[in-house]
């Protein structure tokens, strides 16, 4: 779920708990054929039942095939859950720099605090903006209109590699590899926002006497 408003659209209404559904589709994985154990707890009780996955009698895809294709596809899922996890934790800290700009009207170092908040939430939107595409709306042809960033790109992919029961092509672990890099970028980006920019921010705060809960100084 998404917390900030797309950019330049503040008119897009947040839903009661202040969130907006995000614009990726959910990234269900099949499994592949072969032998299985269902668990089921039921109350205190715990059944166990064998299965087995049967390939599609029309597919053309081999048992081998198919696995290749749910293994590269479990590492592009991967790579995508780590973004969705960046860009929700991006969205933790916007929100709240939103909510401290309203604050900082009231605060002796109004200047200041703004000021910082400004230069934050810049570098937090712009960072973000490449993880995910910002702009969308959920309205016209947005997604065509705004190119896609690192998670649309892995939703894209992972779309393209499930859609036939076929080994991955060279072109899709080339693109796999591709966009697996710049997911590590994308981490340690993250870590050097908190270390660099966030966390003196936060002295700063601190400083200011501005916390979670803060009286206004006299």
């Amino acid at each position: 779920m998404m917390r900030t408003p797309p950019l330049y659209a503040d008119w897009v209404p947040m839903g009661k708990d202040g969130t907006r559904p995000v614009h990726l589709g959910p990234a269900s994985l099949l499994v592949p054929p072969g032998e299985y154990q269902v668990v089921m707890m039921v109350g205190d009780g715990t059944y166990h039942s064998n299965l087995k996955v049967m390939k599609d009698p029309d597919s053309e895809g081999t048992n081998a095939d198919i696995l290749a294709q749910h293994q590269l596809l479990t590492t592009i899922r991967t790579d995508l859950n780590e973004v969705v996890g960046l860009v929700n934790s991006m969205e933790l800290v916007r929100v709240q720099l939103n909510d401290l700009k309203k604050y900082a009207g009231l605060h002796a170092d109004k200047s200041a605090i703004a000021a910082a908040i400004q230069q934050l939430d810049s570098l937090a939107t712009g960072l973000e903006g490449n993880w995910i595409q910002l702009k969308i709306t959920g309205t016209g042809q947005d997604v065509v209109r705004w190119p896609a960033e690192l998670a649309e790109q892995l939703d894209y992919l992972i779309s393209g590699v499930s859609s036939v029961d076929f080994r991955p092509t060279d072109q899709h672990q080339l693109v796999a590899t591709l966009l697996h890099e710049k997911t590590e970028k994308a981490k340690a980006d993250f870590e050097q926002f908190k270390a660099n920019q966030l966390s003196p921010f936060l002295q700063k705060l601190q400083d200011w006497g501005v916390g979670p809960i803060s009286l206004p100084r006299d």
